[in-house]
């Protein structure tokens, strides 16, 4: 007969050993690296999504770098994708002036894409290194983007019913300028909807820029603006003030509609380090027939050369510099606010 106790204890002994043994040959479960990280999500498939990848020592620097990553993806298909405004124009046109004043007027942005989202991250436990995804849902951005061309589109017609109607040959140009001006804006956003669209087809705009950019033109070149320096080198100031009004695609005339004045305020400020300084301040001022002020802009300057003579020179080169780059949009600003 079989001992029963002993048996018990037989059973029980091969049963520890056996576990023993199992936890002996097993190690913890390695997590895995997902898929993401140095290929393509399947979660995420390109089809539905942009991506972008990143890594660094901590979270936050690797969500910063994924985000940075996909936007600078949507940026170098853009930047091939760009072509000036004048690519609109078939008309054959001079598009010189009226582009210079869109150019004047427009306000500077960096590319901004909503909607991008951090999807996931993951922390490799052998380096300690933080990697993090960033994705963008196609369709939801699709719809964004082709909602603020719709927008751009009805600012447009509404600038240029305004402009029609507008009595002021300043504030007409100044409408028909807002109006082109958003259309190069509907441009740059076009060519965002255009990459992240698989299609790369983006909205196809039914207004004619040919037309736009003409009655620009004409508009700008029927506003007549008399010139009045007032500075020790008038004549110097006058010469800087005709050039950057034709810059700009206006008419300078001495029977001018309207009158543009200008000062120079320049101080001598001595050598320093070998160079001679001067620093200064010109003012323009813009009235119409009445006398009546339309706005007023003023710059503040500072140049330096081995020689007073170069200085001065250099300050008023500085001026002609100033005045042809900016001088246009200050005049559209004047005319039409906000």
């Amino acid at each position: 007969m079989i001992n029963t106790t002993r048996f018990s204890i037989l059973s029980a002994s091969i049963m520890i050993a056996s576990l023993l043994l199992s936890a002996c040959g097993s190690s913890p479960k390695k997590e895995t690296q997902p898929d993401w990280v140095d290929g393509v999500s399947k979660k995420y498939p390109q089809g539905f999504y942009l991506t972008g990848r990143g890594e660094g020592s901590s979270q936050a620097a690797a969500k910063n770098q994924a985000r940075a990553d996909l936007t600078k993806s949507i940026e170098v298909k853009v930047d091939a994708k760009s072509q000036d405004l004048q690519e609109f124009s078939r008309s054959g046109s001079d598009t010189r002036a009226s582009l210079k004043i869109v150019r004047d007027v427009q306000t500077e942005s960096s590319l901004t894409v909503k909607g991008i989202e951090i999807s996931e991250t993951w922390k490799n436990p052998e380096t300690g290194q933080y990697y993090a995804l960033a994705t963008l849902h196609r369709q939801p951005a699709m719809e964004r983007l082709s909602d603020e061309i719709k927008d751009y589109d009805n600012t447009t017609l509404a600038l240029v019913g305004k402009a029609k109607d507008e009595k002021d040959l300043l504030a007409k140009t100044g409408y028909m300028a807002k109006a082109l001006q958003a259309q190069y804006k509907r441009a740059d956003t076009n060519r965002i909807l255009q990459v992240i669209d698989r299609t790369g087809e983006g909205v196809k705009s039914k207004i004619n820029i040919g037309d736009m950019i003409a009655t620009l033109n004409e508009s700008a070149e029927n506003v007549k603006i008399k010139t009045v320096a007032q500075a020790d080198a008038s004549l110097q100031l006058e010469a800087i003030l005709a050039g950057a009004i034709s810059e700009a695609g206006f008419t300078n005339t001495p029977e001018g509609d309207f009158v543009l004045e200008a000062a120079v305020q320049k101080h001598d400020l001595g050598q320093k380090n070998n160079f001679i300084w001067v620093r200064g301040v010109v003012e323009v001022r813009l009235k119409d027939a009445s006398g009546g002020i339309r706005g007023t802009e003023r710059w503040e300057l500072k140049e330096s050369a081995t020689d007073q003579g170069s200085a001065d020179m250099r300050f008023y080169n500085q001026i002609n510099k100033k005045l042809k780059s900016e001088l246009g949009g200050k005049l559209i600003g004047f005319a039409v606010k906000g």
